[in-house]
């Protein structure tokens, strides 16, 4: 108690000082933490609906033209137009694709979220193997989707 009362202003106009300055030191805070976590939030959703619309474009596009120079124009577009890196190969068959439960953290969350509202193929998500990319995969009729 004397510690604290060492570094506690002797003067009235320290006290006062430290009276008006505290409060509004920790409304500050409290206001960047608000805001900072819904731009996180914000930022986090519409990234992951983007992604989500995007490859949701691609696999309705590579449906409604299914020729393989038709389906080698729409993935050279999508890698051009979105620099992930994107990969289809015919005939082969994810195991254990499915529709993942959000249960992981808040960017998990939304892009399982965006996902599962965007897509109705059964898909597998690796946030760990990577540590700078998320891979997604996607079981198509005649092959899988890499992205």
């Amino acid at each position: 108690m004397r510690r604290l009362k060492a570094l506690l202003p002797r003067s009235l106009f320290g006290r006062a000082l430290l009276i008006l300055v505290t409060p509004l030191v920790l409304v500050q805070i409290v206001a960047a933490a608000v805001f900072f976590d819904r731009v996180w939030e914000t930022v986090t959703r519409r990234i992951s609906s983007a992604l989500a619309g995007e490859v949701a474009t691609l696999i309705e596009t590579m449906a409604r033209y299914p020729s393989p120079a038709d389906r080698d124009w729409a993935l050279n577009i999508a890698r051009r137009k979105t620099g992930m890196l994107i990969g289809y190969e015919p005939g082969a068959h994810l195991t254990g694709a499915t529709r993942l439960e959000p249960t992981f953290g808040l960017l998990e969350n939304r892009l399982i979220n965006a996902l599962n509202r965007t897509l109705p193929e059964p898909y597998t998500l690796d946030f760990w193997n990577h540590p700078t990319d998320v891979l997604l995969a996607i079981q198509l009729n005649h092959g899988t989707l890499r992205v």
